[in-house]
């Protein structure tokens, strides 16, 4: 996996995003980036760190992270369905 951390690489960034929340979904773990990009999980955490410190991302806890609305890029940012992601905070109930 390169790294997108480059302003020209921002395409390719959200087209990878796009991806993973497409076969994921709403809420994106280490695990499950490992696995559909085929990649080992430490360099699946690598680019969700470095995908949050781009405001792509927000973290909602330790491996788990949430879509940052563009609307919401620069501003305060907030989870527009928050139910989403109490699977993934708390487990099943």
């Amino acid at each position: 996996m390169s790294d997108d951390s480059s302003s020209g690489k921002q395409p390719r960034t959200r087209e990878r995003l796009g991806m993973l929340l497409r076969e994921d979904g709403n809420v994106l773990s280490v695990a499950s980036v490992a696995r559909i990009l085929g990649t080992g999980s430490e360099k699946a955490a690598k680019s969700l760190a470095r995908w949050c410190n781009q405001g792509w991302l927000s973290r909602i806890k330790r491996g788990v992270y949430v879509l940052v609305p563009i609307e919401a890029m620069g501003t305060q940012q907030t989870i527009e369905e928050a139910w989403v992601i109490i699977p993934d905070l708390f487990g099943p109930a």
